[in-house]
């Protein structure tokens, strides 16, 4: 193994470390915004469209909707590896897509509690997409 080559791998090896961080990143950007909004006095009273039923979104909700998301995408850019210069790109975009279309507009609830979860939203497909697009880029550079 070549000093390069060791170099390559220790950076495409803290792939899994810089998903970590910005994961960990995006949930406290969320929790902060739902402080913030708290605070403001949001109420984050919503009906949800599994069983029209009125609930009350709370910090266990926000860590669960921030960090599966994040670690499916995860699987997918692993499962993915093979083909990341091409796949990649599109799981980024993918991201944010899915983060926009899940906006709560839609949802029975406040105006103004509709737009602090559309800014987690948001928070957490800006925050994917910049991950990702990095990770591919790294890749490409290193070659790999």
């Amino acid at each position: 193994m070549t000093p390069a080559t060791g170099t390559a791998a220790a950076r495409l090896g803290a792939q899994p470390l810089l998903l970590t961080v910005t994961g960990a990143a995006a949930l406290l950007v969320n929790l902060a915004v739902y402080a913030a909004g708290r605070t403001a006095g949001v109420e984050f009273d919503v009906v949800s469209f599994i069983g029209n039923r009125p609930e009350t979104v709370g910090p266990r909700a926000i860590a669960v909707m921030t960090v599966v998301p994040w670690l499916v995408g995860g699987v997918l850019l692993e499962l993915s590896r093979r083909n990341a210069a091409t796949v990649w790109p599109w799981l980024g975009w993918s991201g944010v897509a899915l983060a926009v279309v899940m906006v709560p507009f839609f949802n029975d609830a406040e105006p103004v509690t509709k737009l602090t979860l559309a800014v987690m939203h948001l928070v957490v497909g800006s925050m994917w997409f910049a991950a990702v697009h990095h990770l591919a880029r790294q890749r490409r550079l290193l070659g790999a």
